[in-house]
């Protein structure tokens, strides 16, 4: 099996309308001297949209803290709205919006519609929930949302025995006629359009009556990161999950725990910041990178400092990567392994005891470092 640890759209988002190209270019900005400075990113989408899901199926309120406050993830609010969960916006110590207090509906329930824009977290991820709650909801979005491949979440939910309406179409707009049930079992899907098809079935699986054992048919798996981000995501909640072989997850019936959750900051976004000081020879820091993530960004903070030669440090928590030297003038110096992610081997694939909430809102709060420095670049390129 062909396993990608890239993402990437596999959609057109312009369709038509792509920005016509001119001779004229763009002047890209400049700087005069090395750039110092400290910063914070916003929240992951990834993560929040994730737990978002988590925290609507959990056995009790959940706090989203430092949340991504974006269209995909206030389309996930509204669509979980819609089948009866509550949010409370909160206060927040941050200085990108609101925390978000998050209680479950009593019961879920149907006869609705929900807008998934282009959000493929959206469409692809609530049309699970949705067949635990009474009643028919309707999924469609914007026009290109149309053209987005959900086939892996339609078969999943065939083979489950949900009744999904889709005309036949595998494809945007869709009805899930909700029974407030799933039997949940043994199940097979090709996910090779997107990864997004497991964790959808995943995410819901512990509030189906017999969980799942979800086996991957295809030839390819993209993405596979994201599927270790939501077995992590699934895990921290006391959700017995398991990765037993090679494209195979099992999800064990059960109580999705409430827990309050700081949402880390979008590793991926912190790459132009970080390049900038890499070509201008100078520093940056950004606030709240975590020790241990399942964040394909995180690899920054080992690429990085190896692109040039540079004495100094980047520092990640109490802990701290220095650059190797080149050993040839003119060459580009490397770097040693950096300690800021866990390795892929060390996402959670087997059960889990539950421990109690307290004890794991404390672990999902304790793994933030202060910062991550990587700092002193080169102010030229190596020739």
């Amino acid at each position: 099996m062909q396993l990608s640890r890239y993402s990437a759209p596999e959609f057109d988002p312009y369709g038509d309308d792509r920005p016509v190209e001119t001779d004229e270019g763009w002047r890209a900005p400049t700087a005069s001297q090395p750039i110092a400075t400290t910063l914070s990113i916003p929240g992951s989408k990834s993560l929040t949209n994730r737990e978002l899901v988590l925290a609507a199926l959990a056995d009790g309120p959940s706090t989203l803290r430092a949340p991504l406050w974006s269209r995909d993830s206030e389309l996930m609010v509204e669509g979980l709205r819609a089948l009866g969960v509550r949010f409370e916006r909160m206060p927040g110590a941050g200085g990108f919006g609101d925390d978000l207090r998050v209680t479950p509906a009593d019961e879920l329930l149907g006869s609705t519609t929900i807008d998934c824009g282009l959000a493929g977290t959206v469409m692809r991820f609530l049309p699970p929930v949705a067949a635990l709650a009474l009643g028919p909801t309707t999924f469609d979005g914007d026009e290109y949302a149309r053209k987005r491949p959900m086939s892996g979440v339609i078969d999943g939910l065939h083979g489950l025995g949900v009744d999904l309406d889709d005309d036949g179409r595998g494809a945007l707009p869709f009805t899930v006629h909700g029974t407030g049930r799933v039997a949940g079992g043994a199940l097979e899907i090709d996910a090779s359009a997107s990864s997004q098809f497991v964790s959808a079935l995943l995410l819901s699986a512990a509030r189906f009556e017999q969980g799942v054992d979800l086996r991957h048919t295809g030839e390819r798996l993209p993405s596979l990161p994201h599927i270790e981000m939501t077995v992590a995501a699934l895990a921290a909640r006391g959700v017995e999950v398991g990765a037993p072989e090679l494209g195979r997850w099992t999800v064990a019936p059960g109580p999705i725990a409430a827990i309050d959750v700081d949402i880390e900051p979008d590793l991926s976004n912190a790459a132009p910041f970080l390049v900038a000081a890499l070509v201008t020879g100078g520093s940056v820091t950004i606030t709240g990178w975590p020790r241990s993530t399942t964040q394909v960004g995180a690899q920054l903070a080992t690429i990085l400092p190896g692109s040039g030669r540079s004495s100094s440090t980047a520092t990640i928590g109490s802990r701290s990567t220095r650059p190797r030297p080149p050993p040839t003038a003119g060459a580009a110096s490397g770097a040693p392994t950096s300690t800021s992610r866990r390795p892929a081997s060390s996402c959670p694939t087997s059960s889990r005891s539950p421990r109690s909430p307290t004890d794991r809102a404390r672990s999902r709060g304790s793994g933030t470092s202060d910062t991550t420095r990587p700092t002193g670049w080169p102010r030229s390129r190596p020739s």
